[in-house]
């Protein structure tokens, strides 16, 4: 009897709108104000895959399948990986129910971002 293989993918934001995100005022330039902005940018990224996760689970494409947003542990992380959504599937599924499962994540992109428009 063999082990199922797992594959992996991750999906990553390339953009945010300013209109999402608010910093507090701050010395433009300044290193703190820099720091919180990479803060509140990285926390929108994270609120933005994490909806699109709660969409595709809603969606249940299928029991093989996990859609998860890859979380880090910010003090331990030497430098912090760009926020993501984790797709694990098992390598028995069919050409047709892999299709499906990313017809799934492409319709929950869709659904969240047409709604923050």
């Amino acid at each position: 009897s063999s082990t199922p293989a797992v594959v992996t993918t991750a999906v990553t934001t390339t953009s945010t709108t300013a209109s999402e995100l608010t910093a507090p005022a701050m010395k433009p330039g300044s290193a703190l104000s820099g720091a919180i902005n990479d803060k509140v940018l990285r926390a929108a990224e994270e609120k933005l895959l994490q909806e699109i996760v709660d969409e595709c689970l809603n969606a249940r494409s299928s029991d093989a399948v996990l859609f998860t947003r890859a979380k880090f542990i910010y003090d331990q992380e030497g430098t912090l990986p760009k926020p993501s959504i984790r797709v694990c599937l098992s390598l028995r599924l069919s050409k047709r129910d892999v299709e499906r499962v990313a017809a799934t994540l492409k319709t929950a992109v869709s659904k969240v971002m047409a709604r923050r428009r």
